[in-house]
């Protein structure tokens, strides 16, 4: 992990800036730049963890994440990846002050911290904003929900299907990609284990479903996916 405060650049001029901070102005702009400050992670290292005191918003500035619910016996459940763009630590600003899941680095990645009590400030002075933030915070449980709705519903072949598209249309928007989880990540994304999603992937390539070698994935039949993941 590598601070770099004395190394900030503009608000106003990054272009990984969310879209929620689009309604706040430059005045407004230029005091998160103030008393926010960049660091750096590096592969593995752990961003905030499930549990621990809520003190800043974080922006994912370049690189990935990947966000989980801790379970017991070391069990975790990968909710989503955040990317470029995407905020981290709002869900618990108004209720207990607490990081309800878990954060870390796959690649190199830049954040930006913005302190809680500023993000506040602004929220309440800026009622554009603090609308931007509740339909941030909603479309964050509808993906949760959605997460449950798979748990509860889908069979170990949709789950691992599930996971194949959303990494295709959310995350590499390409058929075709290279993706930097493990294994182990697609599994706890699947909320199966790691030797049945092995299994399922081989099976999907013996049936010509898709293609892969190590993490180069390629979705043959998206078609058959897509029906393998909504009644599996």
């Amino acid at each position: 992990m590598t601070d770099n405060a004395n190394d900030k650049v503009s608000c106003i001029c990054c272009k990984f800036m969310s879209p929620i901070f689009n309604n706040l102005s430059k005045q407004e702009l230029n005091y998160l730049r103030e008393i926010s400050h960049e660091v750096v992670f590096q592969a593995g290292e752990i961003i905030f963890k499930q549990g621990t005191p809520l003190t800043h918003v974080i922006c994912i500035s370049s690189g990935a994440t990947k966000l989980y619910v801790e379970l017991s016996g070391k069990k975790k459940i990968i909710l989503r990846l955040l990317l470029p763009t995407d905020i981290a630590g709002v869900s618990g600003i108004n209720s207990d002050h607490k990081h309800h899941f878990s954060l870390s680095a796959i690649e190199t990645t830049n954040t930006c911290f913005i302190e809680v009590s500023a993000f506040k400030k602004i929220i309440r002075e800026n009622p554009t904003f603090a609308y931007g933030i509740i339909g941030y915070i909603n479309n964050s449980h509808n993906r949760l929900y959605s997460k449950l709705k798979n748990f509860t519903q889908k069979n170990t072949n949709g789950k691992v299907a599930d996971t194949l598209l959303y990494l295709a249309n959310e995350v590499y928007n390409n058929d075709t990609f290279v993706t930097l989880l493990s294994r182990q990540d697609m599994a706890d994304m699947s909320i199966t284990t790691r030797e049945s999603t092995i299994r399922i992937l081989k099976e999907f390539k013996d049936q010509y479903i898709i293609d892969f070698s190590e993490k180069h994935f390629e979705i043959l039949q998206k078609e058959l996916l897509r029906r393998i993941s909504q009644f599996g």
